[in-house]
C-alpha cells in the first residue's frame, strides 16, 4: 500500500468503508455517496489502484457493492488507526 497516492476524492470515498470501531470490509456506491462523492469514477479508479474491487450490481439504489482488498484492508487499518488515535 505504501507508495498508491489516492486524491481528496479517493480518500473520501474511502471514508465509507469506516465504521465507528473500525472499519468494514464491503460498501455501497449509495454510502460513497453519502460521503460526499460521485461514485463513477472514483471506485473505479480506486479499484485500478488495487484498493476494492466491485463484488455485485445491487441496483439503481445502492448501485455496485465494492470489497476490500488486501491492500484496502491494509489502507483502512492504518486509516481507523489514525482516526482513534485523533480522538
Amino acid at each position: 500500500m505504501s507508495g498508491t497516492r489516492l486524491t481528496t476524492q479517493q480518500k473520501r470515498a474511502m471514508h465509507a468503508f469506516l465504521r465507528r470501531d473500525g472499519f468494514d470490509t464491503e460498501t455501497t456506491d449509495a454510502a460513497v455517496w453519502d460521503c460526499g462523492v460521485r461514485p463513477w469514477p472514483t471506485m473505479e479508479n480506486i479499484a485500478k489502484k488495487g484498493l476494492v474491487v466491485a463484488e455485485c450490481w445491487y441496483g439503481s439504489e445502492d448501485g455496485w457493492s465494492w470489497r476490500l482488498t488486501d491492500a484496502g484492508r491494509e489502507y483502512m487499518a492504518a486509516l481507523a488507526m489514525a482516526r482513534s488515535a485523533a480522538r
